[in-house]
């Protein structure tokens, strides 16, 4: 959302945002850069994307990622690709099908209808009730729709991800991470970690 709170019909009012009214513009971006963009038309979505001539199978918010995709260069090489990172609005497994087909990458935390595994499903559920699972646990499945990969994690809360470019065996990266205050989310198994 880009604040703004003169007169215009094209301003868009979404109370639960930290930006409350203004322009909603579609942006796909990398380390702070604006890479692509459109601009939603109120009552009609984003400028440029005919969803009745391309995307047919997918929802508005996954077709404008696909827009948005497609309309960057060619990789240089076959060795070099995209890898597109998202939240769970946008993580589908038919969006992730379709970017599979045109060789890029994604990954996007989920929701738990979009995971085809009852058990990670049963998990996610479970987690939100009693915290009981070791921060850093990891669940792997195969989507049984997709060629996509669907993962259970466990920090803070119990995460669900969708990916097309892991496969659950990577190697950990560690880091240095503040430990997470009594009060968060999660706080009794997030903080065991930092023990000492």
């Amino acid at each position: 959302m880009v604040r703004f709170t003169g007169k215009a019909k094209e301003t868009v009012k979404m109370p639960s945002k930290p930006i409350p009214v203004g322009y909603k513009v579609w942006v796909m971006a990398d380390s702070g850069y604006f890479l692509q963009w459109s601009f939603h038309a109120k009552g009609e979505g984003p400028v440029g994307l005919n969803t009745k001539e391309e995307y047919l199978d997918l929802a508005l918010t996954q077709a404008i990622v696909a827009h948005l995709l497609n309309q960057l260069p060619l990789p240089l090489t076959p060795d070099h690709g995209y890898h597109c990172f998202m939240d769970n609005l946008f993580s589908t497994p038919k969006l992730f099908g379709l970017l599979r087909t045109k060789n890029i990458a994604a990954t996007g935390t989920t929701r738990p209808r979009r995971v085809t595994s009852k058990q990670l499903v049963a998990i996610k559920a479970s987690e939100l009730k009693k915290d009981s699972l070791l921060w850093g646990t990891i669940y792997v499945r195969k989507h049984t729709l997709a060629e996509v990969i669907q993962f259970g994690f466990k920090d803070n809360a119990f995460v669900l991800v969708l990916s097309t470019a892991f496969i659950g065996y990577e190697d950990r990266i560690w880091k240095t991470r503040r430990q997470p205050l009594k009060t968060s989310t999660c706080a009794k198994t997030a903080r065991i970690p930092f023990a000492g």
